[in-house]
């Protein structure tokens, strides 16, 4: 075992300093503080006293904080394995250390997969307890002393890298069990005081009733109503789960920020329960509840088309213009079909009282220019056909032919073409160019 007194050297060091400079983030937390409120390249934060040892993807470190350590070797006491490294303050009453276990790297974030991190949560949490002076709400970070800096006496052990089996194997069943919480909430998650008091006063006390004092314009209440409760919870000592309470100063800035949010931009009821805006009860039937909203998923889409089509009529009258199916598909951005299934409601704005229009249904320009402008669904692939009056058709077995006859238009040219008979599809004409 070596203790380093000297300044932070780059890497020169032992296996285990090593691999905690190589595992580093590139980009950490630092600070002279244990806030670690600056961010610096890996090469200079390991000159502050303060750093974050994992990175936010990755945790290759498990790091326990002990306060007023009396014995040097309290792991043997635990009965646990001995840390890579012990980084101790080097003066002072108030003597604290950082333990550091090598582990084999976990993976966190969106992607990791979750039993590997309810393990590594398990084994740390029962460590923890284990330890006589360890805090169980450090939650391994992320900021620690920074080993082999000259402001703390960093003692290396031995490099070897432990797997979470392997300390798992030192712990017994009852180990890995959470600690109580204060009150009635014992099986809520533990992550830190700060975090379960912020969670607590957001899901039990803000959003149940800010939706009350927002009727009422009375935010002071509402603030004070979250410092009142948190005062009560506030019972981590009393309850085994910390050395102490948190400070009123903590509790007011946690509620000021909780107040603030939710009654600004929380839009909830207060139910804990999103039913969709008809609000309807779970004790439906899910079929039932599903005919309902879309009942009222077609009303909605109903009465919208009949105010786009009412809308439209009105622009149409207002600027003159004939009131023709067509018009009002153009000006309601509606296909022709659809105005023409609400004919009823058209003919009821024409004969409003005042009103001199009609409804110009076979105008036959209007359905032309209805199809080239889009407004007609599928109308590029309507083909109208020509009056049985206006040609002759000739057709047989295999040949189809149609020769226009008089008074029709020169666009109707003379069409011949075969019918083919194809297995599964039946008769298929074919047109010439």
């Amino acid at each position: 075992m070596t203790e380093s007194s000297h300044a932070y050297r780059l890497p020169s060091w032992s296996t285990a300093l090593e691999r905690f400079y190589e595992l580093a983030p590139y980009f950490p937390r630092c600070s002279t503080t244990k806030n670690a409120a600056l961010t610096r390249p890996k090469e200079l934060a390991v000159r502050h006293p303060y750093i974050q040892v994992n990175p936010k993807c990755l945790v290759s470190w498990l790091i326990f904080d002990l306060d007023d350590v009396e014995d040097w070797y309290s792991w043997e006491t635990a009965d646990l394995p001995p840390p890579n490294l012990v980084v101790r303050n080097r003066q002072g009453d108030h003597r604290s250390e950082h333990w550091y276990y090598a582990i084999t790297p976990v993976a966190k974030g969106p992607n990791a997969r979750e039993k590997p991190l309810a393990f590594l949560k398990a084994v740390y949490q029962g460590m923890a307890a284990r330890i006589r002076y360890a805090d169980p709400h450090y939650a391994n970070g992320p900021v620690a002393k920074t080993p082999g800096h000259r402001f703390w006496s960093t003692l290396e052990i031995h490099d070897h890298e432990y797997s979470l089996g392997e300390l798992a194997e030192y712990l017994a069943m009852g180990d890995s069990v959470s600690p109580p919480l204060p009150g009635e909430h014992q099986d809520a998650e533990i992550e830190s005081r700060h975090v379960w008091m912020f969670n607590h006063l957001r899901r039990r006390v803000a959003y149940p009733n800010v939706v009350r004092f927002r009727e009422n314009d009375d935010y002071e209440g509402f603030e004070r109503l979250l410092l009142s409760e948190a005062g009560r919870a506030n019972q981590f000592a009393q309850s085994g789960w910390g050395r102490s309470n948190l400070r009123l100063s903590q509790l007011k800035a946690t509620c000021r920020s909780i107040a603030r949010w939710t009654w600004y931009r929380y839009t909830g009821q207060g139910s804990g329960c999103n039913r969709g805006v008809m609000r309807l009860s779970g004790s439906l039937p899910l079929r039932e509840r599903q005919q309902l909203s879309s009942n009222r998923t077609h009303e909605v889409r109903r009465q919208s088309t009949k105010d786009r089509i009412v809308a439209s009529v009105k622009a149409l009258k207002l600027a003159g213009e004939a009131v023709t199916f067509a018009a009002i598909a153009r000006n309601s951005g509606l296909c022709r079909q659809t105005v023409a299934r609400y004919r009823d409601l058209v003919d009821q704005c024409c004969s409003a009282p005042g009103s001199n229009a009609q409804v110009c249904v076979n105008a036959g320009s209007e359905r032309k220019d209805a199809v080239r402008s889009g407004c007609v669904t599928f109308g590029v692939h309507q083909i109208t056909s020509c009056s049985k009056t206006s040609g002759q058709y000739s057709y047989d077995t295999n040949n189809v032919a149609f020769s226009p006859g008089a008074g029709v238009s020169n666009h109707h040219k003379s069409i011949t073409g075969r019918v083919d008979e194809v297995p599964g599809w039946g008769k298929i004409l074919y047109l010439d160019g």
